[in-house]
């Protein structure tokens, strides 16, 4: 497909914005593509019922497409919602008349139930429209009734694509939301591929999977990726749009189509974060707060899963002659024991997300009471059988006290060395908690 220019997404209006034009036009967006549309229809829907549609004039229709072809570079089209024979003609006529390719993704129900095209423009759909597709996405539900083939095994979702093929799309994709979570690729050539995906494996009721995704497919070829490389990035997209939702009516969970971009915004924030607060440590003495094993200073993303999701110093902070220095760069997934300190926070109190390691003595705890700081501590030797001593040392904590405290410390044990742990919201709240500290101790 070409580059740049305008892609038209064709189809309905979903209030609650979950899918159709709504969610087109939010993945354009945050894709990098400029998308413009044209309503077919408009239909009244939440995310628990589909209520009602209301089918815009042909001519309405037509007079949008010709808008927007006579004025913008439009290099591809999305086509989904369509209503009616009268629509399926007008648009397959349009398109062809402006030479625009598109892609085709078949709606005929909606995820909340409602009948998105007229049981008799089902034939139209395949007589008119579809033999000039680049592509075609149904999922199985469509592709069985657009070929009449049940659906059961790989076998049968192989012979469906190739009847789509033979109606005359150049390459067909058969999302397998409802198929082991998996989508199946037949190409212009006869080739047969699997686009993988995770789908299966991220619980919830979903509402405007199959547009997100057409969608970013369609934003990914006219970058310039090939076809494989669009579905895979595509299927990417809306398993991160799928991780970064959370629910917002009372019914199905819409996408969050910018979870991507918040989320490499989070990380490179916590990554300016970590080395503003690592930087303004070291600007300090922080020789007598080292640990033998070093120290750490490091920050989660909000929504923290995983080590993956906490930057740190890798190799820590530690002392060469007479100062304290970072060992490697900040990056994510350079801490395993601060990162379990801050995990396990999180558990109880998401907001607190930064957490700092430093020697554990009798000096530095009164420093940390005379600066008003609230300290607990938990004793190794209580820990119980088959739990890991940060977990449940800090959860034990955390939960005698109600709350996570700005200090949690152990004096250690066997091969463990005693350790003082520093808590914030942030790098910045974290580090006037050590700065402070610091000078407590040299005063």
């Amino acid at each position: 497909m070409s580059h740049g220019g305008v892609l038209l997404t064709v189809g309905g209006s979903d209030p609650s914005a979950g899918a159709g034009i709504q969610a087109d036009i939010k993945t354009f967006e945050v894709m990098g593509v400029y998308g413009a549309s044209v309503i077919t229809s408009v239909t009244v829907q939440n995310t628990v019922s589909f209520i009602r549609r209301y089918d815009l004039p042909p001519d309405l229709i037509r007079s949008q497409i010709r808008a927007i072809m006579e004025d913008m570079d439009v290099r591809l089209a999305k086509v989904g919602m369509l209503g009616g024979s009268d629509v399926i003609k007008l648009v397959a006529e349009e398109l062809s008349g402006f030479r625009v390719p598109f892609i085709l993704d078949p709606v005929i129900k909606s995820s909340t139930g409602g009948v998105l095209l007229d049981t008799d423009a089902l034939e139209t759909l395949k007589t008119e429209l579809l033999p000039h597709a680049y592509l075609v996405t149904p999922n199985i539900p469509e592709a069985e009734m657009l070929t009449g083939i049940e659906i059961r095994a790989i076998e049968d979702e192989r012979a469906a694509a190739i009847a789509i093929k033979k109606i005359g799309a150049e390459n067909v994709i058969i999302t397998g939301g409802h198929l082991e979570g998996a989508d199946l690729l037949l190409d212009q050539d006869g080739r047969f591929s699997t686009i993988g995906g995770e789908l299966g494996l991220i619980e919830g009721d979903w509402h405007g999977t199959g547009c997100t995704y057409t969608a970013a497919l369609a934003a990914n070829l006219a970058t310039g990726k090939s076809l494989i490389d669009a579905a895979n990035a595509a299927k990417r997209f809306v398993v991160d749009a799928m991780r970064f939702a959370h629910p917002v009516g009372k019914g199905l969970i819409p996408l969050n189509h910018a979870g991507r971009l918040i989320r490499d915004r989070d990380r490179y924030l916590v990554l300016e974060d970590v080395k503003a607060a690592v930087d303004e440590v070291l600007r300090h003495n922080f020789v007598p707060f080292l640990p033998e094993v070093g120290s750490n200073i490091a920050v989660a993303i909000p929504g923290a899963a995983t080590r993956d999701d906490v930057a740190a110093v890798s190799g820590r902070i530690v002392r060469c002659g007479n100062r304290a220095v970072q060992v490697g760069p900040v990056e994510f997934g350079a801490s395993d024991h601060i990162a379990r300190v801050i995990l396990a926070m999180m558990r109880f109190d998401p907001a607190m997300r930064a957490c700092c390691n430093v020697r554990y003595s009798d000096e530095i705890i009164r420093a940390c009471s005379d600066i008003g700081l609230e300290m607990a501590e938990f004793v190794r030797e209580d820990e119980p059988e088959g739990e890991r001593t940060m977990d449940w040392g800090v959860r034990s904590v955390i939960e005698r006290l109600g709350h996570v405290p700005d200090v949690i410390y152990d004096l250690g044990g066997m091969g463990k060395e005693p350790m003082i742990r520093i808590t914030g919201k942030e790098g910045k709240d974290l580090v006037s908690k050590v700065v402070k500290l610091i000078g407590a101790l040299e005063s």
